[in-house]
């Protein structure tokens, strides 16, 4: 069975499958294959970053000294966890909640779906794919608001899967899943560079406050943030593009700025959110806005 990631090494860098499994492996979401024995052939970086452990964990049945947990916070046997049942039974395990902690203490809980791809003489082989849930210190199960996160992901991923679109197209998918990570009365746009400007496309979820912003001051410096530029409390005085916040009807009060990058790393477009009120954006909404402009970036047919 072929890993995701020799998928990516071995065949040409312009295939647009090939764009998107990197795009996918690089997205924040948790993405893992097993062979028919349970055996780990592929597993995604931020699964093995968020526990602590080497991600090439090839060869493993499990992660050594790893333990699960249910959404009560009981632990479950080896035999009960999804992979294993899928495996054993070729019955995708779709919208699953789980708690890990690894042999080093590292805890972490998820949401993830576990679908059968091929039947081998040990069983089936199996696909993993989810994200990372947000949860505060204490190992306790995380509210179940934050599971909604993997299904426009996913959706937004199957959309634009060996497609290489122009800014306009994007939007289109955008906007049929943005709507459900971010809070109502908030203004998404996809903005990508055309020279000294930036042109901004409305993603169908609240509307953009301008067309066009010129690069030039505070929206040059923001747009060449390696991060997300994300201001909780605009003031009166601070500037987006060229105009003051208190320009804006309403005035804006929640500014975000989120980097779209293509599979070699570099911004391509961002994905701007405002809100007419303070702190609108929650951290878990914010690291799922990033894993879909991962995602967009690698699907977008633009210069940077």
């Amino acid at each position: 069975m072929q890993s995701l990631s020799s998928l990516v090494n071995e065949r040409d860098r312009n295939d647009p499958l090939v764009q998107t499994v990197a795009a996918l492996l690089d997205s924040g979401l948790i993405v893992a294959t097993r062979d028919g024995a349970g055996r780990f052939v592929q597993v995604s970086e931020v699964y093995g970053d968020a526990l602590g452990v080497d991600s090439d964990v090839r060869g493993a049945p499990f992660l050594t000294g790893q333990r699960y947990y249910d959404t009560s916070g009981h632990e479950i046997p080896r035999s009960e966890h999804p992979a294993q049942v899928a495996r054993m039974s070729g019955i995708p395990q779709r919208n699953r909640v789980l708690g890990a902690r690894a042999s080093n203490g590292r805890e972490l809980w998820f949401h993830a779906s576990y679908i059968p791809l091929h039947q081998q003489p040990e069983g089936w082989s199996v696909l993993t794919v989810g994200i990372p849930l947000d949860q505060g210190g204490a190992f306790t199960p995380p509210a179940t608001s934050g599971a909604t996160d993997l299904e426009p992901l996913l959706a937004f991923a199957e959309s634009v899967a060996g497609h290489r679109l122009p800014p306009s197209a994007v939007a289109l998918r955008l906007g049929e899943v943005i709507g459900t990570l971010v809070p109502r009365q908030a203004s998404c746009a996809l903005l990508w560079r055309r020279g000294g400007v930036l042109e901004v496309e409305p993603l169908g979820h609240g509307r953009p406050r301008t067309r066009q912003v010129r690069l030039t001051g505070e929206a040059a410096r923001r747009w060449k943030m390696p991060g997300t530029c994300y201001i909780p409390h605009m003031r009166d005085q601070d500037t987006i593009g060229t105009r003051l916040a208190m320009e804006y009807d309403p005035p804006i009060r929640t500014f975000a700025l989120i980097p779209a990058p293509d599979t070699e790393g570099e911004r391509v477009a961002s994905l701007g959110i405002t809100h007419p009120e303070v702190d609108a954006l929650q951290h878990g909404q914010i690291r799922a806005l990033e894993r879909l402009a991962r995602l967009a970036g690698a699907a977008l047919a633009v210069s940077p």
